[in-house]
């Protein structure tokens, strides 16, 4: 709870929320990997998905952050921060070289899409 008394968001997801998000991340996944098998079969594609999965409490405390910054201290801030350094980005890292995705976001390159990958939509940053 944060100090203005608001729950946080549920940390743990429902067991229907669950599958189909396992199912959406598959499909993601084997979208940009046309040799990838269903998770049940390969590994990449079971990997792929617990990497994108395992992090949710991370990804909801830190929604919790951004969505109401001022109703949260300052040690609030720093354990959530910290906790999703510590944890989530151990698991973005193998799911981006995975997916085939692993470079710096920062750094721009003149480098082409990999032979054999559909495109990835572009993201590009707000300024």
């Amino acid at each position: 709870m944060s100090r203005n008394g608001r729950t946080r968001p549920d940390l743990k997801m429902t067991e229907d929320q669950e599958l189909k998000i396992a199912a959406a991340l598959e499909k993601v996944y084997r979208h940009y990997h046309e040799s990838a098998g269903p998770a049940s079969k390969d590994s990449r594609t079971r990997d792929f998905v617990f990497h994108m999965m395992d992090w949710y409490a991370d990804l909801m405390n830190m929604a919790g952050l951004y969505s109401e910054p001022e109703s949260h201290t300052q040690k609030e801030w720093d354990a959530r921060v910290f906790e999703f350094l510590a944890h989530a980005v151990g698991h973005l890292m193998p799911a981006a070289k995975l997916a085939g995705v692993l470079n710096d976001p920062l750094r721009v390159t003149g480098k082409t899409k990999p032979a054999g990958r559909k495109p990835r939509p572009r993201l590009t940053a707000a300024r």
